[in-house]
């Protein structure tokens, strides 16, 4: 019976350094996000006429901040953003890069 004792200690042991090791590479992968800072639905937006669009059809805007840039994209777009570890800074209303 102390045999089997030793084997569990030793198995507890080898997955508690073995899940440390895992969460360490996780925690030190701090990639930028790899989305572009563009997208062919923003730059549709921004060429279309304001007297064409109607305050209902007003298209969802959402500011990220990506890689260090604010940028208000449309919200699919923003919520892939958010989704690959950008932050959120809400609603915008003119599209592109706001620096």
């Amino acid at each position: 019976m102390n045999v089997i004792t030793v084997a569990k200690r030793s198995l507890f042991v080898l997955l508690t350094i073995s899940g440390l090791a895992l969460y360490a590479l996780g925690a030190s992968q701090d990639t930028p996000c790899p989305l572009p800072t563009s997208s062919t639905d923003s730059s549709m937006a921004a060429s279309s006429s304001d007297s064409t669009q109607s305050p209902e059809k007003q298209k969802c805007l959402e500011m990220v901040r990506h890689n260090g840039m604010d940028l208000c994209l449309p919200c699919p777009a923003a919520e892939a953003h958010i989704a690959h570890g950008d932050v959120d800074e809400g609603p915008c209303s003119k599209p592109g890069n706001q620096q």
